[in-house]
């Protein structure tokens, strides 16, 4: 069962869908492509084409001109009803004399001796098209294109002309009353094209894909379907270089339990976060998405972590992930594109403790599972001069030079009037800040020991916190005990080298490791995007006898940038 992600630190979820998206520079629009069959009796036909038109071919830029998508030779016109705002009476028998509101749009081929007529000029998804096809032969219309899901506009005390993602296994169809969440004392009119006339449905009636209908919305039909999707995902998941993770959030809008919803990726490398391993390892979880089902509640979310496992990727890939429940099926196209190589960038993450030390035990040296886990944010850089504890960073623009303009991250405060914001916001130009309040040392960085693809025995470093720092725990600027001061003139006290508790305010060193996996999925070398691994603190100051912690930490890199504080261009 999938693993919500109310189940995950906060900072984590905040981190994972805010900062990645926000310094990702790369919004890959998902290409992938499927089609939609269609079988077209003589006469009319209403069609509900759930794809945006796309042949594949980026040399094509005219997919969606009904010439293209209504491409066989029997069809002899094409109508369309694209205002959803508008309020109808729905077309009792299909015929040229019944379209006579004139928001509707017509095509008609140009063999046709009417083809002037002509001003439909694009085919959409989520649209129905009533087709009219000539001769006395059935003909099969095959529609290509990227799967998108678009809700239903419903107008109130109106005839809506729609068409619904169903599923199209006849064993998982559901009825109108179900689909559509219609009250006891509800009965809308339904009508179905067959054989050249609209027929009357019953609501206890099954909803088939690729099908439009009139329905009558007498205001108390408010839905697309039971399941629903968060705006993210509307036209599919693109994981660019720098996003190996998205959110998927579906709904169920229904009033019914929906007891079996199926997430299936089919070839494509997707992956989905099943939660942690039992503390205090909490080691996360990241599982092949293939056929995997959970209930969701009437009413309720289900929030899904999905995650691209990149080293099945040789280049980039295009996929489908298909969402099926309660009689729907919801296809997205899914796209990924190869990782940058090597571990160089920002990398920006978290880390949870849940174990500390207990000073009064047996053994002090060894931390307990703590009563409740603590998260803060944690940033690495990694480049040229290896990796780099920071305790903030900037992204901004550097175009000095306009023929080579380029992003950069600056840690300096005293360094940002030499570049420009790169976001204007309420008329005043931001530049992009992330800051940890964990962390605080002398200057702006802390070099660490090793690397990330190389971490040996971990990536080590020692923050002293001195009697200087504003931000020590014991000093008190405005507390004569806490001033490293005497009392009578306020001259520094003699530094007294037997004990360090001798001083109002002594040095407090902080003793960090992080270590990568190197041998669970994900990993760096999985190519997921992410490092996880064990962080541990020694604490020296602060009690008689020392401090350790232990917990997790996960990175995500967000730039691809090698350098810090750059000079300017």
């Amino acid at each position: 069962m999938l693993v919500m992600l109310k189940g995950m630190s906060g900072i984590f979820c905040r981190l994972l869908l805010g900062s990645v998206l926000l310094l990702s520079a790369l919004h890959c629009r998902a290409a992938a492509t499927t089609s939609q069959s269609f079988n077209l009796q003589p006469g009319w036909n209403s069609i509900f084409v759930e794809l945006e038109p796309d042949d594949d071919n980026a040399a094509t830029l005219d997919d969606d001109v009904p010439a293209r998508v209504f491409n066989l030779n029997d069809i002899q016109m094409v109508w369309a009803f694209p205002r959803s705002g508008s309020t109808v009476q729905y077309v009792e028998q299909p015929a040229e004399a019944g379209f006579s509101n004139p928001d509707w749009r017509v095509y008609i081929p140009v063999s046709q001796p009417t083809a002037a007529l002509t001003n439909l000029h694009a085919v959409s998804a989520g649209r129905v098209y009533l087709v009219k096809l000539g001769g006395s032969v059935a003909r099969t219309l095959v529609v290509q294109g990227r799967p998108e899901f678009r809700r239903i506009q419903w107008q109130p005390e109106s005839f809506n002309l729609v068409g619904f993602h169903a599923d199209p296994d006849p064993l998982k169809q559901v009825t109108f009353a179900d689909f559509l969440a219609l009250p006891g004392s509800s009965n809308p009119a339904i009508y179905k094209l067959v054989n050249n006339s609209w027929t009357l449905q019953s609501k206890n009636s099954l909803v088939e894909p690729g099908r439009g209908y009139w329905i009558y919305n007498d205001g108390t039909i408010k839905l697309s379907g039971p399941l629903d999707i968060a705006d993210n995902a509307l036209t599919g998941l693109a994981y660019s270089e720098l996003n190996s993770v998205k959110s998927l959030q579906l709904t169920n809008r229904s009033s019914l339990s929906l007891p079996a919803v199926q997430l299936s990726a089919f070839d494509f490398p997707l992956r989905y976060f099943a939660g942690y391993t039992p503390a205090p390892d909490r080691t996360p979880q990241w599982l092949a998405l293939t056929g995997v089902g959970t209930a969701i509640a009437s009413g309720k979310d289900a929030a899904y972590l999905l995650a691209v496992d990149r080293s099945a990727m040789t280049g980039t890939v295009h996929g489908m992930l298909a969402i099926q429940g309660g009689g729907m099926r919801i296809r997205l196209p899914l796209r990924a594109d190869p990782i940058a190589a090597g571990s160089d960038g920002l990398w920006v993450g978290s880390v949870t403790l849940n174990a500390v030390s207990n000073v009064n035990a047996t053994d002090p040296t060894v931390p307990e599972l703590a009563p409740a886990e603590l998260s803060f944010k944690l940033i690495l850089h990694s480049g040229a001069a290896g990796v780099q504890l920071l305790k903030q960073v900037y992204l901004l623009g550097d175009f000095g030079d306009p023929d080579a303009p380029r992003t950069v991250l600056v840690t300096d405060d005293n360094a940002l009037p030499a570049f420009t914001p790169l976001t204007l916001s309420r008329g005043e130009n931001i530049g992009h800040r992330i800051s940890s309040s964990a962390f605080d040392f002398s200057g702006n960085k802390l070099l660490l020991t090793n690397r990330l693809d190389n971490p040996g025995d971990g990536l080590r470093g020692t923050i002293e916190l001195t009697p200087e720092l504003p931000t020590h725990p014991m000093r008190h600027r405005r507390h004569p005990d806490h001033d490293n001061l005497r009392n009578d003139n306020f001259q520094p006290l003699p530094a007294v080298a037997a004990s360090t508790f001798s001083e109002e305010v002594w040095t407090i060193s902080r003793a960090i490791r992080l270590q990568p996996d190197q041998n669970l999925a994900p990993s760096p070398v999985a190519g997921l995007g992410t490092i996880t691994g064990v962080y541990e603190e020694t604490l020296h100051g602060m009690h008689k006898r020392d401090i350790r912690m232990r917990g997790r930490f996960t990175v995500h890199r967000v730039s691809l940038n090698d350098e810090l504080d750059p000079a300017p261009n």
